[in-house]
């Protein structure tokens, strides 16, 4: 990171650490996101959660809005669906937008944070080995459709029933061109310097925002809502049961 822009991006805590990660933060001088999971107080609905905190405090709480449900995936039957705002946080002047790994999916999540402003977009993540090719080309294909950086942080290991997650995380730059990665299978620690402010000169050559047609999200919200809500087909009666209805008519 530049030395302005400086946060690191550790595994899933407790949310009762959460006080003890701002403290740490407020002395360290550094921003940190982590994921954990998080309980409604007033409805006791469970989240999949990402909190961003730094020496002010807490700065932006995200709730996963994308939660898989097929396959080994089985989030939707335990955690609640997200529904506040995409967060971008301010870090000593640059933005930063967040999300939950299989938000990776949805364009129109890293889409909504670049036009919020955010110069990175950080997905944290716990995808296992037959995802792995998913999010290495989600990574880039989000840098390039957004002129951004795109910082993935992967969970690493097994679990007891012998899931394995690739770890694999990596920082890809606003041209596509992964800058620094962690080794597979193996818990590691990578430092990389960014200067978000390249982000001016990447998109004066690469003008997205100039070049995006409003329209274009008009007709994507109209094709989802004809998708959502299709209309009943139109059942016509075959010939013979026409003729059969008219000679019961002229009875």
């Amino acid at each position: 990171m530049s030395k302005d822009l400086f946060f690191q991006i550790a595994e899933p805590i407790s949310g009762r650490t959460i006080t003890r990660l701002v403290m740490e933060a407020r002395r360290r001088n550094c921003h940190v996101i982590v994921g954990f999971a998080e309980r409604n107080e007033d409805t006791h609905v469970l989240y999949n959660t990402a909190v961003a905190v730094g020496p002010d405090g807490v700065l932006a709480v995200y709730r996963k809005r994308h939660l898989p449900s097929y396959g080994v995936f089985d989030e939707y039957r335990y955690f609640g669906i997200g529904k506040g705002d995409i967060p971008v946080i301010n870090i000593n002047g640059h933005k930063v937008g967040i999300a939950i790994c299989y938000d990776a999916f949805y364009p129109e999540v890293s889409r909504t944070m670049m036009l919020k402003g955010a110069e990175v977009h950080v997905y944290i993540s716990a995808a296992p080995d037959m995802s792995r090719l998913h999010f290495e080309t989600f990574m880039v294909a989000r840098a390039l459709e957004n002129v951004a950086y795109t910082v993935y942080v992967n969970t690493v290991g097994g679990q007891y029933d012998g899931l394995g997650f690739f770890g694999g995380s990596h920082v890809v730059n606003p041209l596509g061109n992964v800058l620094i990665k962690a080794r597979y299978y193996e818990e590691d620690v990578k430092t990389v310097e960014i200067d978000p402010s390249d982000i001016i000169n990447y998109r004066s050559h690469r003008p997205i925002l100039k070049d995006l047609d409003p329209s274009d999200v008009d007709l994507v919200v109209k094709a989802l809502n004809e998708y959502v809500n299709p209309k009943p087909p139109i059942i016509k009666p075959r010939e013979k049961e026409t003729q059969q209805l008219a000679i019961a008519d002229n009875r």
